[in-house]
């Protein structure tokens, strides 16, 4: 089974009213606890089964703009590995962990958003095809983490050698994005009301420019955490 809901809200913390970031860890983080709640039962009494929380990069690197989202993330990385813990005695039980970048589907349409700006993705993005690829093929051949967009070892890595500085990295460019941004009105999104219906698709791509994008971005990554880890090691 897959448990795929989620929803965000962007803007400073300060400036996004409690009731919403509030909203934003209970769908994202206590309905995941609650559905695993009455499907682990059955996973138990079966002896086989295969959950796949949709955690997000999110889950490794903390997002500035998005604490909520940050938080309820990280508490689902963690809820997971606790998981995994209990059952680890059931070979045929697995929690599997898929954590994708960016993915261009209507979600940032669909978000909260305080900063004052009409925001949208960044280059690079995901097709929403290939992180369901991702996880259909769990199906089959199920482990813990699945990396869609980055190698898995960029995120434990930027977790290791260096969180708090790519999140500082990180809060300064969405400073510098909302800043250029249009402007824009602040909204709950479809924290508390659903949105018009739209399929999984952004549709903010260009498929050939993203895939080059992507491919350099991961590079870019894993060498320069795997930088920051060597300088860390000669420093120790």
């Amino acid at each position: 089974m897959v448990q795929l809901r989620g929803v965000g809200v962007l803007g400073r913390y300060e400036d996004v009213p409690i009731a919403d970031h509030a909203r934003v860890v209970d769908v994202n983080l206590v309905a995941h606890m609650n559905d695993v709640h009455a499907v682990l039962p059955i996973f138990l009494a079966r002896d086989r089964g295969t959950w796949v929380n949709m955690i997000s990069a999110g889950g490794f690197v903390a997002t500035p703009y998005a604490a909520a989202y940050s938080a309820s993330k990280f508490g689902l990385r963690g809820f997971s590995a606790a998981l995994r813990g209990e059952v680890s005695k059931r070979p045929h039980i697995h929690i599997c962990d898929v954590c994708p970048t960016f993915v261009d589907t209507p979600g940032v349409d669909h978000a909260g958003n305080y900063t004052g700006a009409r925001l949208s993705l960044p280059p690079g993005s995901l097709a929403p095809e290939t992180v369901a690829k991702a996880v259909v093929g769990l199906a089959t051949r199920p482990r813990n983490l699945t990396a869609v967009g980055a190698p898995a070892i960029a995120f434990k890595l930027g977790e290791f050698a260096a969180p708090n500085l790519l999140a500082a990295i990180l809060s300064g460019f969405l400073d510098t994005w909302s800043a250029r941004a249009p402007d824009g009105d602040d909204s709950d999104g479809v924290l508390f009301e659903p949105g018009v219906p739209a399929g999984p698709d952004g549709g903010r791509r260009d498929p050939h420019r993203g895939r080059k994008v992507a491919a350099a971005t991961s590079g870019i990554a894993v060498l320069g955490l795997a930088g920051i880890g060597i300088w860390l090691g000669r420093r120790r």
